[in-house]
């Protein structure tokens, strides 16, 4: 994928210039070096982590957000801001309180969360 290409190459291009400013104080024991060296460590341990839940990330971040359908009219709306615009509604939150059971209409209708599946795009 183009984007594990780029996130990559950003990664190696920080642990490049990290281990460059490490390499020029050069001491293992000033202050400098002492703080990169904890920095890197602590960047190693965020690219672990971030390779071991790679998967996990993407999948959160390629799932499509749930859809919002006006149960009289039967139209979905990708989001709720787009439905009260289409409406009228001066907020979505209107809305969101149909769908959160705070509130029985938004808007003088009713309205119902469609939960969506991951997005293929």
């Amino acid at each position: 994928m183009e984007g594990d290409l780029k996130i990559n190459d950003a990664i190696v291009t920080k642990l490049k210039t990290l281990t460059f400013f490490m390499e020029m104080f050069n001491a293992d024991n000033t202050n400098e070096y002492i703080a990169l060296k904890q920095f890197k460590e602590k960047l190693n341990s965020d690219i672990d982590l971030l390779l071991d839940n790679k998967e996990k990330i993407i999948e959160r971040f390629m799932k499509k957000c749930d859809s919002v359908k006006c149960i009289e009219t039967g139209e979905i709306f990708e989001t709720e801001s787009a439905a009260a615009k289409a409406f009228g509604i001066s907020s979505s939150g209107s809305i969101s309180n149909v769908l959160h059971g705070k509130a029985k209409t938004a808007g003088g209708y009713k309205w119902e969360l469609i939960k969506n599946e991951t997005n293929n795009n």
